[in-house]
């Protein structure tokens, strides 16, 4: 088999790493980039409470990080959703469409304050743990898991996130079949002579 013939199914490769980049890893990103999910760690050592907080792309990979020393209070803000109009282009009637509500756990220290996205659902029950851990002194550490949006953070950002699972996982493999391909010892192939054939 000459080089020429080795090379040809490599040829469309880069084009189809491209597209596939953009397609399953870059828009699953900004997905979750939108709708991420939060990792907050509280932990205390003696009276002083400290925070570390992360928003994470694709679930696990960090990608906006905060601490916050020396806790003084958690809170609350809830923003609610904005109505919009737009004018239908078949009828001319007036639709109006509101958008999702948002919420976030506030951390107030001596350097600042930050903001974790939580869902409205479960901006409640967040606050009261952040407060409880605050309250109890012989709490020591707390971790918690938050989503901005379960419709987008959990159910678009998973499927999202398996295709880029998925994408990652074909082209290792395709390369690493590449590799084995490159390295395997290359068997010269000669025409079968018919018997009595000099």
């Amino acid at each position: 088999m000459s080089s020429n013939q080795q090379q040809l199914p490599i040829k469309p490769s880069l084009f189809t790493f491209v597209v596939g980049f953009v397609v399953f890893v870059i828009v699953p990103a900004l997905v979750t980039a939108i709708a991420p999910i939060a990792v907050t760690h509280f932990e205390r050592q003696g009276e002083v409470v400290a925070v570390r907080t992360s928003r994470n792309l694709l679930f696990v990979i960090p990608y906006k990080r905060a601490e916050i020393q020396r806790v003084t209070e958690v809170n609350e803000r809830l923003q609610s959703g904005r109505v919009s109009e737009t004018r239908s282009s078949t009828d001319g009637r007036k639709k109006k469409t509101r958008s999702e509500d948002e919420a976030f756990l506030v951390i107030l220290g001596s350097n600042g304050k930050t903001e974790v996205p939580v869902s409205p659902v479960n901006l409640r029950k967040t606050v009261d743990q952040a407060k409880g851990f605050l309250a109890d002194p012989k709490a020591t550490r707390l971790r918690l898991i938050t989503v901005a949006n379960w419709k987008f953070s959990v159910v678009a950002g998973g499927i999202a996130s398996l295709l880029t699972l998925l994408f990652v996982v074909g082209w290792v493999l395709q390369t690493l079949k590449f590799i084995w391909m490159q390295m395997r010892p290359q068997v010269e192939q000669r025409p079968v002579l018919p018997p009595g054939a000099a």
